[in-house]
């Protein structure tokens, strides 16, 4: 990869860091995008962790601007330990590739560029892709070492009049991909070799009154295609858009089952039972005999007045279709959403945001990253941050079970300014305290960090606090004041836990620094 010269410096530049550190303490890297939210320029590709081994973690970051050229790519490698900059590689460059310069043939011009792991070779990949003014788009696979730095080149081939719609997926030595052609009247899946040999290929034509994301448009993935737990001849396309659900696809004979989604009926009892309406996956995780689809929906919070609200909900199936349950969780009154789940040792991730009521990702609402942790016999939730219009998007778990959320927001009340966070969270923050399932209200602590005052918005006087280290060790308890605010100046530096509440209502847990 070149790597990052000097001119793109001022336009994409390390921000803040908190520089507290520990293996107990939260840490968070904050990136300036050099771009605002009402600008010509949209941050794209923002959204992605990519775990890369034991000691590594990376993002992608783009711009565009609101037609669809694309002025450069850039991918962060940070230390998992304090999230130092490892690297910095520049993925592409406008000025170095002659790309599309508008949507008008319906095609995506933003180049491709994907790390990539054959899970039954251990083989890591790095694959690039964009569409030049002919509409052809070159793809090309390099081979990577342990830290995804780019080797030599394995393969390329090139596709005129079509464009991939999800990541390539690498598995036994070949590249599956779905494309979209340009009237977008078909969908095409194609099996290369590594060096980018067509081996076989089937073409979906659309029907867009068709029950079936794969021929009834362009089908967009909440996540990679996978491989069937239980069977690696087929393959799992997780879907966000035409119809949430999975379709299953037998990767030698390209013959598909039919789309497993929520059929009429069970969506009018979930309607009827749960209040919920349109619904948000964001998210899957699959199991031998079932998958779990999460994310966020609107529903009816009151009847009549039908006023709608947000809620986070999953939902299990099996295979064939049959809800096997369904469940919503976090606050019965505060807007929430999640935007990533993740399953790792039998135990359930969420990242998203909390309140979270106004759909744009740059509103000016006050919201604060929240990350989730449930398993069979507990629920820990943290929230961070809370001046800001933090919107939780991805979210990363490593083998020691620490935490790894990429958050966004903007200045909105000032000058629109974008900005992109990590946040570390270790998991001995995440300590099982057993929430019980109503969350009533949600508070706003600050300044974070503080030096003395830690003030509490959203609460009452008279209400009990307890502070707590991540060990779970009281620190020190007590009643707000009409104040509200809270002295911790006699604590040593590092962060903290803020548990308020009160015997009519409870409060989620609140993190904090001491500086």
């Amino acid at each position: 990869m070149n790597r990052f010269n000097t001119p793109l410096l001022f336009i994409l530049s390390l921000f803040f860091t908190i520089t507290t550190f520990s293996q107990n303490t939260v840490i968070d890297r904050t990136f300036s995008s050099g771009f605002t939210a009402n600008s010509n320029d949209m941050l794209y590709y923002t959204h992605r962790l990519d775990d890369i081994n034991d000691s590594l973690l990376s993002y992608l970051v783009g711009s565009k601007d609101t037609g669809s050229t694309v002025k450069f790519g850039v991918r962060y490698t940070l230390s998992k330990s304090d999230l130092a900059i490892n690297r910095i590689d520049t993925v592409w460059n406008l000025n170095k590739l002659n790309v599309v310069n508008d949507l008008s043939q319906n095609f995506t011009s933003v180049p491709i560029n994907f790390f990539l792991k054959d899970d039954r070779s251990n083989a890591n990949f790095i694959f690039e892709a964009y569409i030049d003014t002919n509409y052809t788009q070159h793809c090309s696979i390099y081979s990577a070492d342990n830290d995804y730095l780019k080797g030599n080149i394995v393969g390329s081939f090139n596709q005129q009049f079509e464009s991939l719609v999800n990541d390539p997926f690498i598995y036994d030595n070949m590249i599956h991909t779905f494309s979209v052609d340009s009237t977008r009247d078909s969908t095409v899946f194609k099996i290369y070799d590594l060096s980018g040999q067509l081996l076989r290929l089937r073409t979906y034509a659309h029907n867009f009154f068709a029950n079936d994301p794969l021929i009834g448009g362009v089908p967009v993935l909440a996540q990679s295609i996978l491989v069937h737990p239980t069977n690696d001849s087929l393959l799992i396309l997780p879907y966000y858009t035409y119809g949430y659900g999975i379709q299953i696809i037998n990767r030698y004979t390209m013959m598909k089952k039919p789309f497993v989604t929520l059929d009429g009926v069970q969506g009018a009892n979930l309607t009827n039972t749960m209040g919920w309406l349109t619904k948000f996956p964001s998210s899957y995780a699959f199991y031998n005999n079932s998958f779990v689809m999460a994310g966020y929906c609107s529903q009816f919070r009151s009847l009549p007045s039908l006023e709608k609200d947000f809620a986070m909900f999953k939902i299990e199936m099996d295979y064939n279709g049959q809800v096997l349950k369904a469940e919503e969780f976090g606050s019965d009154t505060v807007d929430e959403r999640t935007y990533e789940y993740v399953v790792k040792n039998n135990a359930e991730y969420y990242v998203g945001s909390s309140p979270c009521r106004i759909q744009g990702y740059y509103a000016r609402e006050y919201r604060k990253l929240m990350v989730l942790k449930q398993s069979s016999t507990y629920r820990d939730s943290l929230l961070f941050y809370g001046d800001k219009n933090h919107l939780g998007m991805d979210l990363l778990i490593d083998d020691n079970d620490d935490v790894f959320a990429l958050s966004q927001y903007s200045n909105a009340w000032t000058d629109d300014s974008i900005f992109t966070v990590v946040t570390k969270i270790p998991n001995s923050f995440l300590i099982g305290i057993k929430e019980n399932r109503p969350q009533i209200t949600s508070i706003r602590v600050f300044p974070n960090p503080t030096m003395d005052l830690l003030k509490v918005d959203g609460a009452e006087s008279g209400e009990t606090y307890r502070v707590v280290s991540i060990s779970g060790q009281l620190m020190q308890e007590g009643i707000l004041t009409n104040e509200k605010s809270i002295n911790v100046a006699a604590l040593k530096q590092g962060s903290y836990i803020l548990q308020l509440g009160s015997q009519q209502q409870t409060y989620r847990a609140n993190v904090f620094i001491k500086q």
